[in-house]
């Protein structure tokens, strides 16, 4: 049989043409065997006399018929040849003319493509409509006033708001879940500091927030202790009712703080408390140079910490390498993927985002938390991509830092953290999140 169509017949002295047997007849070809691209086999005879019928049976833009033919004989002839029998399609389907790309969609295909197309457009939705509930939920303003009860007068007290006048120095907001055997000793090492403190300067003055991330053993129970022996002025504890994730327990602390600074530090004392004072040294020089580089004429006597937001981050970056000798490998491998992606997220120049001891101006604060919307692991690095974006000064802190056993971070927990990453992504790069640049001033 000769092949018909310039583009085929060109082929044919190149082509080896061999018996098919079982197809539409039996045949014998010949052609130039030493210039042939296919070499006999014993379970695979191939003949271009099929392919020529399969080419004149099918209809102008069908090539996918011709594809899907060849691929169908090369899963039944076996796995061995299906590289060799690729190249042949390939070959033929160069020759024919493409005319789109829908044209080489088998129908099976085209059933796959639906299916998919559904579960890329349920995911979608399900994601947008977690983006408008976490934005409902944080929407500016929303939570900075509330009321806690004084566990002795049982009393409602109204909380005071970070968009108020600062009345302390320093306001330390310490969200607990779950904390009953870690707390006291938490609580005991921060107040024996900050009386230290206060004993030598008599201007130092403290506030501890301890928010209660709706704990089912007895941490409220363990805090209110510390409440009736210290006063509600020195003490608070809110509580928020249900488990909502260590970033709306921070977020509510925050915008219920008093302090010109806020540091937020964990319950188990995992950061050495004495190490509040380096951050605070490196907030006064962020503020001197953030002063310098704006007007020459500022001094740092004419504002307040209140005026200007600054951000300092503790950091753990210089004890990766001990912290990497004693993990397993495949928390280091999920670490280091972890980084790669907050990497591409939040941007470079913060090199320990999760750490839990972090210090803000009263202005900072006012601008990050009525921003915020993630609730649970990830709130740090959205308050890095924040501050990016609100051009808020960050300077990184080396702090002393101790394993405490215990740790909640699980492999759920690292999963729901890449979820959020997708979130930060999504939500501000589609502007569904809207950044409210504005804060109130004193």
């Amino acid at each position: 049989m000769q092949l018909q169509g310039s583009r085929f017949s060109s082929l044919v002295p190149k082509l080896d043409v061999v018996s098919f047997q079982g197809r539409s007849g039996t045949g014998r070809g010949s052609g130039n065997q030493a210039r042939s691209p296919f070499r006999r086999t014993e379970h695979v005879r191939f003949t271009y006399h099929r392919a020529t019928e399969l080419r004149s049976s099918i209809r102008p833009g069908r090539t996918c018929s011709l594809s899907c033919c060849l691929i169908v004989d090369l899963l039944k002839e076996g796995s061995a040849l299906v590289s060799k029998r690729v190249e042949s399609m390939i070959t033929l389907l160069k020759m024919e003319s493409l005319p789109s790309l829908s044209a080489l969609v088998s129908p099976l295909t085209h059933v796959g493509l639906v299916v998919m197309s559904l579960i890329v457009i349920w995911a979608l939705t399900y994601v947008m409509d977690w983006l408008h509930k976490l934005d409902s939920s944080a929407s500016l303003g929303e939570g900075t006033v509330s009321f806690m009860e004084d566990p002795t007068s049982l009393e409602k007290i109204q909380l005071p708001s970070v968009f108020g006048p600062a009345e302390k120095y320093l306001s330390m907001i310490m969200p607990a879940y779950n904390e009953e055997n870690r707390l006291r000793s938490g609580l005991d090492d921060t107040l024996r500091y900050l009386q230290e403190r206060a004993n030598k300067d008599r201007t130092f003055t403290y506030e501890i927030i301890i928010v209660d991330d709706g704990s089912k053993d007895h941490t409220v129970r363990v805090a209110n202790e510390y409440v009736k022996k210290y006063k509600p002025d020195i003490i608070r504890v809110i509580k928020l009712g249900k488990n909502l994730g260590k970033g709306a327990a921070v977020r509510k602390g925050m915008l219920c703080s008093r302090g010109q600074l806020l540091l937020m530090l964990d319950a188990d004392g995992a950061t050495k408390i004495t190490d509040t004072g380096k951050l605070e040294n490196e907030m006064k020089v962020a503020i001197d140079r953030l002063l310098a580089s704006r007007s020459a004429t500022t001094s740092r006597q004419q504002v307040s910490l209140n005026d200007i937001p600054v951000a300092v981050f503790g950091s753990r970056a210089h004890l990766e390498q001990e912290a990497l000798a004693k993990r397993k490998w495949y928390r280091n491998v999920l670490m280091k993927g972890f980084h790669f992606c907050v990497l591409l997220v939040a941007g470079p120049g913060i090199r320990d985002t999760q750490c839990g001891f972090k210090m803000f101006t009263r202005s900072a604060a006012r601008q990050l938390f009525t921003n915020m919307r993630l609730n649970r692991w990830c709130f740090d690095v959205e308050l890095v991509y924040l501050c990016n974006r609100l051009a808020i000064p960050v300077t990184e802190v080396a702090v002393t830092w101790t394993e405490i056993p215990g740790s909640k971070v699980s492999l759920l927990s690292i999963a729901h953290m890449l979820f959020e990453l997708v979130l930060i992504r999504m939500g501000y790069g589609f502007r569904v999140w809207k950044i409210h640049r504005k804060a109130v001033q004193d």
